[in-house]
């Protein structure tokens, strides 16, 4: 009975996997080589979930599930350091994996991306900033600009907050409240977001 729950699970999975894969012959996705390439990605990340008590036969199963979010910040170094990822739906609330290991394994999918998953985002955006040198700015995705983008490659207006303190950004999580930078220096910049966001 075990092994064929099991079966079903698995095939249930090769379907989804097979589902994204079509989607994904037509649309762009971020390529994956170091663990670094995840920071700030959108995925699919298969979860075994505890089953719920209304809904138990006596058996101690778990479900499996897919669910989309964020991967956040990555802790620590290595070829399979821990990640910080939030899912979408759970506001602020957020888990740690070993992503790369969980992408190797295929339980975790890169996810095409739309100019509406960036508006309104508290993103951190490399930036160069002169002498091949660059750096990484904390921002938040304020729209689309309207007349001038490419629907494949729009440009978004973005304001970025410069630290008066100069402390480095380290983590998109770090004091990101909309009334936190009132004494920080701000500037609304134009980019191709997408285009960035593939290119890291």
């Amino acid at each position: 009975m075990a092994l064929d729950q099991g079966v079903k699970k698995k095939r249930k999975v090769d379907d989804q996997r097979e589902t994204l894969e079509k989607d994904q012959s037509d649309n762009d996705i971020p390529k994956v080589q170091v663990a670094e390439d995840l920071i700030g990605k959108r995925v699919r990340h298969l979860c075994s979930t505890a089953k719920d008590e209304d809904d138990s036969d006596g058996a101690e199963e778990s479900a499996v599930e897919w669910y989309n979010g964020t991967v956040v910040v990555m802790q620590g170094i290595g070829r399979n350091p821990n990640f910080v990822i939030r899912y979408d739906g759970f506001d602020r609330a957020t888990w740690k994996f070993k992503l790369m290991k969980h992408f190797e394994l295929g339980v975790l999918e890169l996810i095409p991306v739309k100019a509406e998953d960036f508006v309104g985002v508290w993103i951190l955006h490399r930036l160069d900033i002169g002498d091949g040198c660059e750096e990484w700015f904390r921002g938040k995705v304020l729209g689309v600009v309207p007349d001038r983008s490419d629907p494949k490659n729009p440009d978004f207006s973005v304001e970025y907050f410069y630290d008066t303190d100069n402390e480095e950004v380290t983590d998109v999580n770090d004091d990101f409240d909309d009334n936190e930078f009132s004494t920080d220096i701000s500037n609304i910049e134009i980019y191709p977001l997408i285009e960035d966001y593939l290119k890291w």
